[in-house]
């Protein structure tokens, strides 16, 4: 029969070193971003200044009216 293997002595993990806390900015208003206007989407019917999009006249199809 084989000796059981000695348990090796267990060395002391090193402890990792804490880091400095982040100090706390002091909070700047920012200054808010306009944004930006949304394009107004105009059905296919509505205003025939385009062809319709694609074949089919039956369906709702959406397109930027410029």
């Amino acid at each position: 029969m084989k000796a059981a293997p000695k348990p090796k002595p267990q060395q002391p993990k090193p402890k990792a070193q804490s880091k400095p806390k982040a100090m706390a900015k002091e909070a700047v208003p920012k200054p808010k971003q306009q944004q930006p206007k949304p394009k107004s989407y105009v059905r296919t019917g509505a205003h025939p200044t385009k062809k319709p999009v694609g074949s089919n006249k039956q369906k709702q199809q959406y397109r930027p009216y410029n």
